[in-house]
């Protein structure tokens, strides 16, 4: 004889989080970015803010991996939060800073002025630029979002950002859309 549930478990429901989704218009980041005076941040966030690449691969991005003469990078998938390898192109300005970076002459892309890999950025630093430049709350991976929002605003493909962002999950690339109808 099969037992039944004489009572029905306690299940907890959870809702999605209310995510705000920050965006600056290009004019608005290059004010911020003025606003951060170490070299090296600077160019970490005018990376992240033209790439759209997350901290971790931006912070362990080898310039062997750098292809200039394709304007692109591998993020490989030992490195990459979805597991998978993720092409990360560039444009004129990333190939500049890039150039600069190479003239250093270190393993890693982005390091201290003493020549060490930076681990991490600078959240007051980013929190007190963003004060100087009058700007809401804004934190190092919205910079992310700031790119992706300039993509869709011009038309890239959903399915293509979800590649050029390895984002896993469409429902992301999804809610981008909403950017969409906004223009």
């Amino acid at each position: 004889m099969r037992a039944w549930l004489v009572k029905s478990p306690m299940l907890s429901t959870y809702e999605e989080a209310k995510v705000t989704i920050r965006w600056l218009t290009k004019y608005d980041t290059k004010v911020l970015l003025s606003h951060i005076e170490l070299e090296w941040m600077n160019q970490v966030c005018r990376f992240a803010s033209a790439t759209g690449a997350r901290v971790t691969e931006i912070l362990s991005l080898t310039l062997y991996k750098v292809d200039t003469d394709r304007a692109m990078a591998w993020m490989t998938n030992d490195l990459a939060k979805n597991g998978r390898s993720i092409p990360m192109r560039f444009n004129n300005e990333v190939l500049v800073l890039l150039e600069q970076r190479k003239a250093l002459k270190t393993e890693w892309c982005f390091t201290r002025e003493n020549g060490i890999k930076v681990k991490q950025v600078g959240k007051r630093m980013i929190g007190r630029a963003v004060k100087l430049a009058g700007r809401k709350p804004l934190k190092f991976y919205d910079l992310r979002h700031i790119w992706a929002n300039w993509h869709v605003q011009s038309w890239t493909p959903l399915m293509l950002l979800k590649e050029l962002g390895g984002w896993e999950p469409f429902r992301w690339c999804k809610s981008m859309a909403i950017w969409m109808r906004a223009i």
